[in-house]
């Protein structure tokens, strides 16, 4: 019984320093995650970075939705490509797998 107290008060005194640990960074400002439409902070991970579209004539929105679905267009074509790409690299793996396969069982 002492055993399993000892371990509950690690348990415990673990849970308890986690969150001690993080406080620092959160008072800095430091965030994990960065924010959807901060450019900077994705580097690509999303399409486009969002523009302040409200303080825009109309014709400016048309220039950055025309811009923005010709990305979206461009980026979907790249992956469409690589996954037809990565699919065709498997299949010729497996291929090369089941060959080899093949010839071991037969010289045996």
């Amino acid at each position: 019984m002492t055993r399993n107290f000892a371990v509950a008060v690690a348990l415990l005194a673990a849970l308890i320093a986690v969150p001690a640990a993080e406080q620092p960074a959160r008072a800095q400002g430091v965030s994990a995650a960065t924010d959807p439409g901060d450019e900077t902070g994705n580097w690509g991970l999303v399409p486009f970075a969002a523009v302040p579209i409200l303080a825009l004539r109309p014709s400016d929105r048309a220039a950055i939705r025309t811009l923005e679905d010709r990305h979206i267009q461009e980026r979907r074509a790249f992956e469409d490509k690589y996954e037809t790409e990565l699919r065709a690299l498997v299949r010729k793996q497996a291929e090369e797998r089941e060959s080899l396969r093949a010839r071991i069982a037969a010289s045996r």
